[in-house]
């Protein structure tokens, strides 16, 4: 019964539509449907009230999705927002990762599990540690999407010198 709630609502009206024809059919007495058994007609009047209601949630629940829509990308802008200003107002030695890891096209990176330089920006929620193939002296990370797009928007500004002179900043094996 549940499941049958789920039905899209061109599926609804389709059947509301054919199991009316039929109901309305045996109304006026159409000579197609005088064989029909009566089990036949209550079925679809059962189906066609069923499917009217489906019809009647999907309506009274269209606005609904709607406004969720809504609110959902007015909290994706308003966060990429706050991602932005967070970048801007990280300190220099965050923003020099930032600037690293943009200029060498690392939007994925490994790094080691507890780098103490990359803590404060997965706490700021500007990189984050992905599920993968890690193993116990590095691990999988990511620049989120935003802040990845805001970098590649703003090369000039976060752009390191002689990044492919520099070993790998983030190798556990390279001491600085």
């Amino acid at each position: 019964f549940i499941v049958a709630l789920q039905a899209r609502w061109f599926t609804a009206l389709a059947s509301l539509i054919g199991c009316s024809i039929v109901v309305l059919g045996d109304w006026f007495e159409l000579p197609y449907l005088s064989p029909a058994p009566t089990w036949f007609l209550y079925t679809a009047a059962v189906v066609a009230a069923f499917s009217f209601s489906i019809l009647v949630a999907k309506i009274v629940y269209a606005p609904i999705a709607l406004w969720k829509i809504i609110a959902r990308r007015y909290a994706q802008r308003r966060n990429k927002v706050l991602l932005i200003e967070r970048v801007e107002n990280s300190s220099h030695n965050e923003q020099a990762i930032l600037a690293y890891l943009v200029t060498t096209g690392q939007e994925a990176f490994s790094a080691h599990f507890n780098d103490a330089r990359l803590i404060p920006l997965v706490s700021k929620g500007l990189i984050y540690k992905t599920s993968g193939s890690g193993h116990i002296l590095e691990w999988p990370y990511m620049v989120q999407r935003d802040v990845w797009e805001y970098l590649n928007e703003n090369k000039k500004t976060y752009f390191y010198i002689n990044a492919e002179e520099t070993p790998n900043l983030l190798n556990w094996q390279n001491t600085f």
